[in-house]
């Protein structure tokens, strides 16, 4: 099987909304193998990301994981 990161994938999408920045889900793409795959471990993540970046508000686009 193929296995493509989001990051990858999207990378139009993603040029025209962040320019050359990414975010993996944890655990795929490019990303290490976390030990936990909590809801809240991925919104640590998000928040985490978006302090790295140093910028103010911005929106948000998010999907259903599943289950």
């Amino acid at each position: 099987m193929i296995r493509v990161s989001v990051r990858v994938a999207c990378r139009g999408v993603g040029a025209a909304v962040a320019g050359d920045r990414g975010l993996d889900q944890r655990g795929h793409g490019e990303s290490d193998r976390a030990t936990s795959y909590e809801r809240n471990d991925y919104i640590a993540d998000v928040v985490a990301f978006h302090r790295h970046l140093g910028v103010g508000p911005v929106p948000v686009l998010g999907h259903s994981l599943g289950g």
